[in-house]
């Protein structure tokens, strides 16, 4: 790093006065009335006053001289600081020079907001020599705030000596909303990777371990902070030389598409035990299990109509990394088969020949949302939801007709089951439904797992990767057991598919589900498949349980991601059953819920993983819960039929006769 050495700086005359005790001691007004200016790919701070020219301050600027600080553009880097609501550029200058001494000057917008004139000591060469800081540290300075441009900053002579190699020590304060740069040691589950700069340790989403990163401080506690990810300087050891995907980091879909499949497995492996450790011990570790197919596995993808860019074109895809509002096409997405690909283009070309408007996310105007495609593995059925607004310009039906025979005229591999139409005018940015039309065909899909069929609606959960969730559903039956005298609670059961895989092995399976549409679903499933011991109840688990009149041998759960309410987790470990399953499809969640299952007496005797989500940081774990007896527990009930006997004692009369014990 190369800065040049000059250093010139003219004292203001005293004038009238004015502060003459610290112009005397070589103090100096800083604030609006400085500039940074660039000339000749040369920046020249010039101290002179545009405003307040009949204040003793701004007599004092007009007087002064023009300070000249030529630097390279190397010598500094642009910082962010918020400033009165308003997020402005700020660049930092330091400037070694003789005797450990050193001056840093804060420029925002033009407007020098700091000059510190600073000295430091050390008690031999040696301590000097370990304190100073490497180059890169020009990049980590920070902004001291008692030097503000309403305060008065000291100065004293400079030389025009300048270090001749290292910066000159400083303590690397650590400030919100400035950036910073460091290593990511590793990772925490889903996306945090945990960047260390110097000693402090800040959270990065979407870093990954062995990068160099470059990041925003976003939170400061003590001891950590939260930051969020500016570029990654450098790439891991492990880390492909070239993503196989060209819409990786843009789009948000995947974050670890730049690890070979192999160490995806290990870092979510590594990262779901480290949060197992603190709160479960002793168990069987069965390894995680990988999904069949790396890419193309998707049955299900969402895709939002938008722009990559505010004002933009009409494009349709996926969120952009780290962004509420941007669209990235996505034409050859790597997780979804080329059926997908080829309706996603298909249904974008045909919204941008009729000219069609897109709903803004703040819920103004427009009349596309979202497009919603479910492929079969199996089966190879296909089914397309358009979500749209009511605000349409053209004549609704004849487009819509006009977009079900363009998707039709494609030539795939699949065979469309339907094509719907679904109108969501809600403000949310969901995929829901206030009404839906079925312009082609049905408005569901067929798929098999295991030996079995399943209905799939267009709002029901499935699992995402059928060939992964026969691998899931395998390793939570084998967990199980034969259960052929229990009557199992499926809980949180989606379209039914645990529970009717359970049914050939148990008494009787009741399934609960809140949304109605996929209880209807597996209703139907189970009479599609021969089940006449499955009851599916359709409401929130918390308040269906207490309506089921037999009480459980054996529960599995699969909660959504935030895992089970207290509540109901309550309710749950009441039953005190022997044993239970669950599968978490959030590691954080489960890691939390453990506790509670281990002072109701559970102990975790079995471990898998499941990786249904390649290229993502998600990944499904399965643990076996067994209850272990205590002595308050080895009881036994017994029920006496006591119907006709007489239990009152009244005065004067034989006491009752336990037909138990064979005695009065």
């Amino acid at each position: 790093m190369e800065i040049e050495r000059k250093f010139t700086l003219k004292r203001i005359p005293n004038l009238n006065g004015y502060e003459t005790k610290h112009i005397e001691q070589g103090y100096l007004c800083t604030g609006p009335v400085c500039r940074i200016r660039k000339s000749n790919d040369k920046y020249i701070f010039t101290y002179k006053s545009k405003r307040n020219m009949d204040s003793d301050a701004g007599k004092a600027a007009a007087a002064c001289e023009e300070v000249e600080l030529p630097l390279t553009r190397e010598a500094y880097y642009h910082l962010r600081e918020k400033v009165d609501g308003k997020l402005i550029a700020k660049t930092r200058y330091i400037i070694p020079i003789e005797n450990n001494r050193k001056i840093e000057l804060d420029i925002f917008e033009g407007h020098l907001f700091g000059l510190v004139f600073a000295e430091v000591e050390f008690e031999s060469e040696e301590e000097a020599a370990a304190y100073k800081m490497p180059d890169w540290f020009l990049k980590d300075v920070t902004f001291d705030k008692r030097y503000h441009n309403s305060n008065i900053s000291r100065l004293e002579s400079l030389s025009e000596a300048f270090a001749e190699d290292e910066l000159m020590p400083n303590e690397l304060i650590f400030r919100k909303g400035l950036e910073y740069s460091g290593e990511v040691k590793s990772m925490d589950f889903p996306n945090k990777g945990l960047v260390y700069t110097g000693n402090y340790k800040v959270f990065v989403k979407d870093a990954l371990p062995g990068q160099t990163v470059r990041y925003r401080l976003l939170k400061k506690w003590p001891e950590k902070g939260e930051g969020s990810l500016i570029e990654v300087i450098s790439r891991g050891n492990n880390e492909l030389e070239k993503a196989d995907c060209p819409h990786f980091p843009t789009c948000g879909g995947c974050l670890l598409r730049s690890l070979p499949y192999e160490e995806q497995l290990k870092l979510k492996e590594k990262e779901v035990l480290d949060l197992l450790e603190p709160v479960a011990e002793g168990y069987e570790y069965l390894g995680i299990i990988p999904s069949p197919k790396a890419n193309e596995y998707r049955n299900k993808m969402e895709f939002s109509f938008g722009d990559m860019e505010k004002g933009g074109e009409l494009t349709l895809g996926l969120h952009k990394r780290g962004s509420f509002y941007d669209i990235v096409n996505v034409p050859e997405c790597r997780i979804v088969c080329p059926d997908f690909r080829k309706i996603l283009v298909k249904t974008l070309e045909f919204a941008h020949e009729n000219k069609l408007t897109y709903r803004h996310k703040n819920g103004s105007g427009g009349y596309l949302r979202h497009l919603v495609v479910r492929r079969a593995e199996k089966t190879g059925e296909i089914l397309v939801n358009l979500v749209t607004t009511s605000d349409c310009t053209a004549e609704e039906d004849v487009l819509l007709k006009a977009y079900t025979e363009a998707l039709l005229e494609l030539k795939l591999d699949g065979i469309f089951a339907g094509i719907i139409h679904s109108l969501n005018n809600s403000v949310a940015d969901v995929v829901m439904s206030e009404k839906t039309d079925i312009l082609y065909g049905r408005d569901y899909f067929d798929e098999e797992l295991l030996g079995l069929k399943f209905h799939i609606s267009p709002f029901s959960f499935f699992q995402t990767n059928s060939l992964g969730a026969e691998v899931l559903y395998d390793t939570v039956r084998k967990m199980i057991g034969e259960r052929k005298e229990s009557v199992v609670y499926d809980l949180y059961s989606g379209t039914g598919t645990i529970a009717q895989l359970m049914a050939p092995v148990a008494k009787r399976v009741y399934g609960i589900e809140i949304i109605e549409e996929a209880v209807l679903a597996a209703r139907e499933n189970a009479v599609e498949n021969g089940l006449n011991n499955c009851t599916f109840i359709a409401g929130d688990v918390l308040k269906k349980l207490d309506e089921i009149e037999e009480r459980p041998d054996f529960i599995i759960l699969d909660p959504p991601r935030d895992g089970i309410n207290p509540k109901a987790l309550k309710k749950i470990l009441d039953y005190n059953v022997d044993s239970l399953i669950y599968v978490s499809c959030k590691p954080t969640s489960l890691a939390r819920d453990l506790p509670e299952f281990t002072a109701a007496g559970y102990r975790p005797v079995k471990v898998a993983m499941v990786d249904m989500f390649p290229g993502t940081a998600n990944v499904e774990t399965v643990v076996l819960l067994v209850r272990e007896l205590n002595n308050d527990d080895k009881t036994v009930s017994i029920k006496v039929d006591m119907d006709g006997y007489n239990l009152n004692r009244d005065e004067g009369s034989s006491p009752p006769f336990c037909p138990l014990c064979y005695q009065y």
